[in-house]
């Protein structure tokens, strides 16, 4: 079966990151245009701000406006679009740093969300596994990621979106 556009949220929350604009369509490999690769790619041209620095020690995600951005994409559905802000924060954090592990649990969410999508099961299981490990090694409390395994697992399973919730404390 061909893949088709994820359809928004019926009931978005509000931003966490006003200042970043939503682009025009949620990519979808084969659907839409390719995001940079083509001319037509909602971001080809992107006039986002840059974050400078992407990460530095002691980061507080909670006030860091490019993740507050891919938390809002995620939430929105914009997942391939989430995936690709988180990895380039993620590319910025030292190798050993347990930042590291929460961002690349959270982009191979929004990676798992695109193929539940896209009706590519064994790719969707095979992310969830690689969520799972990733949650043992995540020390921050930032985003609920017991919440968020939770709805991960039941929207592989068949259910509803999954939702990034900020964690209390």
């Amino acid at each position: 079966m061909k893949p088709t556009t994820i359809p928004a949220p019926l009931h978005p929350s509000p931003l966490r990151q006003p200042s970043y604009p939503l682009p025009p369509y949620r990519y979808v490999p084969g659907v839409q245009p390719h995001p940079w690769r083509s001319t037509e790619g909602h971001h080809h041209q992107d006039g986002l701000p840059k974050q400078v620095p992407l990460w530095q020690p002691g980061q507080e995600w909670q006030n860091h406006s490019g993740f507050l951005h891919g938390c809002d994409l995620f939430d929105r559905r914009y997942f391939w679009e989430a995936h690709e802000m988180w990895e380039e924060i993620w590319h910025a954090v030292p190798r050993e740093h347990t930042d590291r592990a929460l961002l690349q649990l959270l982009i191979q969410s929004a990676a798992c969300c695109l193929k539940v999508h896209m009706r590519q099961a064994a790719s969707a299981q095979k992310l969830l596994e690689r969520c799972r490990f990733r949650r043992g090694l995540c020390s921050t409390v930032v985003v609920d990621l017991d919440g968020l395994m939770a709805d991960l697992t039941a929207f592989v399973d068949g259910g509803d979106w999954p939702l990034l919730r900020f964690a209390k404390g």
